[in-house]
C-alpha cells in the first residue's frame, strides 16, 4: 500500500478510543477521502500505543492516529522499533478543506524515521513521507457579552497569544526541522 486508493475495504484498521481526537479525525477525513471512507472493518483500542501494537501482532493492518510527528516520540520509536511503515494520508479532497478561507491541511514531507548513523555521515537525506499535515494553533472565543474584569482578561489573553512566535528550545527546533512544505508539482504527483 503506497496511498490511500490502495486500501481495500476489508483491511482492518486500528483507531484509538472512540471519543479520541484521532478516532474523531478519522472519521472526518472518510468524509473527504474515497479510500478512507470505504474502510469499514475498523476497531477501537484504547491508546495510539495499542493502535500499533495491535498493527504489529497482527491484529490490525493499519492504525490511524494523529500526532506531532516526532521521531523521538515513544509513539514513533514503538512503530520504527516493530518496523513499520508509515502510509500518507494526503488526497486533493482533503487539501481543498478550509475554515474562513484558511486551508485545514498542508502538503508536507515530514521525517518520521530516525536517520542511520552512515546515512548522516554521507549527508544523505533523512528518510521522508509525503503527507497532509495540520497547522498548530492557539484559539480563544469571542469578547462578545463579557463584562468587566472578564472583558479586560479575555482583552489581554488575545493579546498576548497574538504576540506568540514559534518554540526555540532544542526539542522544538529539532522538530521544525523535521518538516518542509511540499512543492506544488509534488502535490501534483501525489493527489492524483
Amino acid at each position: 500500500i503506497t496511498d490511500l486508493d490502495g486500501l481495500s475495504a476489508r483491511i482492518p484498521v486500528a483507531l484509538p478510543n472512540a471519543n479520541s481526537g484521532s478516532a474523531l479525525t478519522f472519521a472526518g477525513l472518510q468524509k473527504l477521502d474515497k479510500g478512507l471512507a470505504s474502510l469499514r472493518d475498523v476497531t477501537n483500542y484504547g491508546t495510539p500505543s495499542q493502535t500499533i501494537a495491535a498493527v504489529a501482532k497482527g491484529d490490525a493492518a493499519l492504525a490511524f492516529f494523529i500526532q506531532i510527528p516526532n521521531k523521538d516520540n515513544a509513539i514513533f520509536e514503538q512503530i520504527n522499533s516493530a518496523n513499520l511503515n508509515f502510509l500518507p494520508v494526503i488526497s486533493r479532497d482533503i487539501l481543498r478543506q478550509g475554515v474562513g478561507g484558511t486551508a485545514l491541511f498542508t502538503a508536507a514531507n515530514v521525517n518520521v524515521v530516525p536517520q542511520g548513523l552512515l546515512s548522516r555521515l554521507k549527508q544523505d537525506k533523512p528518510p521522508m513521507i509525503e503527507t497532509a499535515c495540520t497547522n498548530i494553533v492557539f484559539f480563544t472565543g469571542s469578547t462578545v457579552g463579557l463584562e468587566g474584569n472578564a472583558l479586560a482578561d479575555q482583552k489581554e489573553l488575545v493579546a498576548k497569544l497574538a504576540q506568540v512566535q514559534k518554540p526555540k528550545t532544542d526539542r522544538w527546533s529539532k522538530m521544525l526541522e523535521d518538516f518542509s512544505e511540499m512543492s506544488s508539482s509534488a502535490i501534483q504527483r501525489l493527489t492524483k
